[in-house]
């Protein structure tokens, strides 16, 4: 396919090109009907890169592919020289890739000024927000705030209801630790976060788990016997696997996301 686009382009050429998408050796030379679907999508993108289009606009694209063929399409979208407009969930796939940021969001779309971890604590923030928002209009959480102030008497008798002053208090001076007491210190913010570690890891095998599954789909829906008339029940039931799969994935990212800023934001208080 490549060698009718790229015409008296020498061999040597083609093959370092395609192997910047991860193809090589053997592989260069086998049919596409024989690829893998996360395989066919890193051909497909070679073939669109090789013409240098202006704009290249991607939608999930490492939805499909395997940890190697993720660095791969990273490395390829590195040196690629026209914009690129991607729109992903994949943490590290955004840090290494883009430079700009934009956030959508209430139907509107704005530069974000920050990065994907500040994408993560905007996104925590605005969380704590919406719940804040709905327990703002109970009863219960009106009589809470009220609870906040205390009534206490002036030097003249009156009663003030202020909240009490702290600010003239003197902030403590923070003690050197010994060494032994910094290891016990380690050790339980260790024990305090190790929950949120088990969620973590919980979650990225799921991921792993979904993209096995992806792939498995992937192969499923490459072989041509499934686009036969006779067989468009077993194409739609794949496809709705697909779909179901694709949203768990979507789903279970976001969670990272937002386990991953709590995380961080932990250990910041620790320091």
């Amino acid at each position: 396919m490549l060698r009718r686009l790229a015409g008296k382009t020498s061999d040597a050429m083609l093959r370092s090109f395609l192997g910047s998408f991860d193809f090589r050796g053997e592989r260069i030379d086998t049919p596409s009907e024989l690829f893998s679907g996360g395989e066919r999508a890193r051909l497909t993108l070679a073939l669109i890169v090789w013409q240098r289009p202006n704009v290249l606009v991607l939608d999930e694209p490492t939805n499909h592919l395997d940890l190697q063929m993720r660095q791969a399409l990273t490395i390829a979208l590195q040196g690629f020289e026209g914009a690129v407009v991607l729109v992903s969930h994949d943490r590290e796939l955004i840090a290494n890739v883009c430079d700009e940021l934009f956030l959508v969001h209430d139907g509107q779309i704005e530069e974000f000024d920050g990065d994907i971890s500040d994408y993560g604590k905007w996104l925590a923030e605005k969380r704590k927000q919406e719940n804040s928002s709905d327990k703002s209009t109970s009863k219960k959480k009106s009589k809470k705030e009220s609870k906040k102030f205390v009534s206490r008497e002036t030097d003249n008798g009156q009663v003030s209801n202020k909240a009490p002053d702290n600010s003239s208090k003197s902030k403590a001076t923070t003690p050197t630790l010994s060494k032994d007491a910094q290891r016990k210190l380690a050790a339980e913010q260790r024990k305090l976060t190790a929950p949120i570690r088990r969620e973590i890891e919980e979650i990225e095998k799921a991921l792993a788990k979904i993209d096995g599954q992806l792939v498995t789909l992937e192969e499923k829906l490459a072989d041509t016997d499934l686009y036969e008339e006779g067989r468009k029940s077993d194409l739609l039931l794949l496809l709705n696997e697909q779909t179901a799969l694709q949203q768990q994935h979507s789903d279970n990212e976001e969670k990272l996301l937002l386990l991953m800023t709590t995380l961080e934001e932990m250990e910041a208080g620790f320091e």
